[in-house]
């Protein structure tokens, strides 16, 4: 599910059962959605696994990734999924983070410019691509959130481009289909957090602007 159904799904989790509850999805804010409804009975976790959703109820593993699991019952999850190869990270804004720094790079430019991930391997797109984490990640640190230093996001980004580079992103799918996206989970908190701290976030501002008016 997208981060926009957090709200009905976390009500619907509580309804159903009194057992954890895991958000396995992109942005910020979710965590907080969840411990709403189910409180400290609840997990996050973000995941670099690539996958293509061809229709309902069925996808296509593009590319394998890692699955890092936090928040109070972060560890039950992580155990349970440990045929997923899941983690444990007692960190839970840091694995956050360290993923959103991702979506906002890639996917919003891919959405816009209606391209492949691989094509943001070239320029001019690299750059922004790269300007665009890099102002989140100043966000981040003034929080006070433990995130790698700028060289390692940045290869980070490339690693991913390069191992995702045939996938079309799920923001230009979402675009296309003219369905709502993730852009106010990913781009609208890092310029919320940045308005909050006084710090300007323009690329991440344009980006958000950008993609609500496809809609």
């Amino acid at each position: 599910s997208k981060s926009k159904d957090t709200i009905d799904l976390a009500k619907a989790a509580a309804f159903l059962t009194s057992g954890p509850v895991l958000s396995l999805q992109n942005g910020l804010g979710n965590l907080e959605i969840l411990k709403e409804h189910v409180f400290e009975n609840s997990a996050v976790g973000v995941t670099t696994n690539a996958v293509k959703r061809i229709q309902p109820g069925c996808i296509e593993w593009v590319g394998k990734g890692s699955l890092v699991i936090g928040g109070p019952k972060g560890e039950v999850f992580a155990k349970t999924l440990t045929c997923l190869d899941a983690s444990y990270s007692a960190d839970v804004s840091s694995i956050l983070w360290n993923k959103l720094l991702l979506n906002v790079a890639i996917n919003p430019l891919a959405a816009i410019c209606g391209v492949k991930n691989g094509e943001l391997r070239f320029e001019p797109l690299l750059s922004q691509a790269e300007s665009t984490m890099i102002e989140a990640a100043s966000v981040a640190r003034m929080l006070g959130i433990s995130i790698d230093d700028d060289h390692q996001l940045l290869q980070n980004l490339h690693s991913v481009l390069e191992s995702t580079s045939e996938n079309i992103c799920s923001m230009l799918a979402d675009v296309k289909a003219g369905k709502e996206t993730e852009i106010d989970m990913l781009c609208g908190q890092v310029v919320m957090r940045g308005e909050q701290l006084g710090i300007p976030t323009p690329l991440n501002s344009m980006l958000l602007s950008q993609i609500k008016s496809l809609r």
